[in-house]
């Protein structure tokens, strides 16, 4: 049974990202202007485009409301080992986030968004203990996870101490850390490692780390993981001396 993508922006950017990935773009019939956008890059790719009924269309996107387009695509592509090692030694000063046992996948995909918009080099997953890449993750990220290279990482654990021994620092954020975020050392290559609302980051990871920081508390004693990432990011990317001003265009270019 094929995969299927729903919603404009989620297409659209695989389209411009990597259009290999799309097999058949699917529109209902009357398509707006930014659909005949979407027709006119699958063309230019050599992506046939098919016209679906709204009534099948519907059948394809379930609860999801498709805004009249579709695509078949092929299987997620994960990031191998090989290619995470080559963008660690490509980058200057590479920023890792490794995500371990956030299994919702709205939480994940707030998160995979959070990492295209700040600029992460690359995005480690355990197999297990973590939701996969799937069409709700993809739409909830609202087209990060075309941005972004993700590893699925068959021993987490091993990811990490190998990341560490290229030279990154391992920077945890644990309830009760010993620092507040903004005191953490993230000029650096760093990977970051955030972990379930439930369970939080595995002992066995905990122990990897080179820095364990948290946020302070106020009326409540625990934060969103997904919002919490969003200010992890944000103040690893401040203390790497990254301007405002493109991340703020970013966002208004990848607003749906």
């Amino acid at each position: 049974m094929a995969e299927h993508l729903v919603g404009v922006h989620a297409v659209e950017e695989w389209l411009v990202a990597d259009p290999a990935r799309i097999e058949a773009l699917l529109v209902e019939p009357g398509a707006s202007p930014r659909t005949m956008k979407l027709i006119d890059l699958a063309r230019r790719a050599g992506i046939p485009v098919r016209t679906v009924p709204s009534p099948a269309m519907a059948k394809i996107a379930g609860p999801r409301n498709s805004q009249g387009v579709a695509a078949e695509v092929k299987p997620f592509p994960y990031l191998t080992s090989e290619g995470l090692e080559r963008i660690v030694a490509a980058v200057a000063t590479p920023l890792i986030l490794a995500v371990d046992g956030v299994t919702d996948p709205q939480n994940l995909g707030a998160i995979l968004r959070s990492a295209a918009f700040f600029g992460v080099d690359a995005v480690v997953l355990p197999q297990d203990r973590s939701a996969p890449i799937s069409p709700v993750v993809e739409r909830t990220a609202a087209g990060g996870v075309a941005r972004v290279p993700i590893h699925q990482a068959g021993s987490f654990v091993n990811c990490i101490d190998q990341l560490k021994a290229t030279g990154l620092r391992c920077v945890v954020s644990v309830v009760g850390g010993s620092r507040p975020v903004d005191q953490g050392a993230m000029r650096g290559p760093s990977v970051l490692v955030v972990g379930s609302e439930g369970q939080g980051v595995r002992p066995s990871v905990r122990k990897l780390a080179d820095d364990r920081v948290m946020l302070p508390a106020g009326k409540l004693e625990s934060l969103n993981v997904a919002t919490f990432t969003g200010i992890f990011l944000y103040e690893a990317v401040r203390q790497r001396g990254l301007g405002s001003e493109g991340t703020a265009e970013q966002e208004a270019t990848n607003s749906p």
